[in-house]
């Protein structure tokens, strides 16, 4: 019995500390859940601004050809494997107009694609 029952703890040990790896957790404990969630908080960490005045305008379900979720920078090197992720289009809007921001998401890691034209403030 003490044989079956020490593999049956740990499996559900793991499975319990295991999530989904869309989660992420924002200022006062909240945990949010998804890409848009992991957008929100790259685009509230980057701007300084808190994570609720960052609207999800889209969100896009897409493979990257390879780690840089589609926005290689310059001078890096990327591996060359299939990434799950999403595209998320974010704004803020503030005194000074909207700021549409294009965030690639894989898991729970983000970043804001800055070499692309979909980051551009509007008035």
């Amino acid at each position: 019995m003490k044989t079956l029952l020490i593999p049956v703890i740990c499996l559900f040990s793991m499975a319990a500390c295991s999530g989904n790896g869309t989660s992420g957790n924002v200022a006062g404990g909240a945990v949010m859940e998804g890409p848009a969630a992991v957008a929100q908080r790259i685009v509230a960490e980057h701007t300084g601004t808190d994570y609720k005045q960052v609207a999800i305008v889209a969100v896009e379900a897409v493979e990257f050809s390879d780690s840089s979720l589609g926005c290689p920078q310059q001078g890096m090197a990327y591996l060359q494997v299939i990434t799950p992720g999403h595209k998320v289009v974010a704004e803020i809007t503030g005194p000074e107009g909207t700021q549409r921001f294009d965030v690639r998401v894989a898991g729970k890691h983000g970043l804001i694609c800055t070499n692309r034209e979909n980051n551009r403030r509007t008035r």
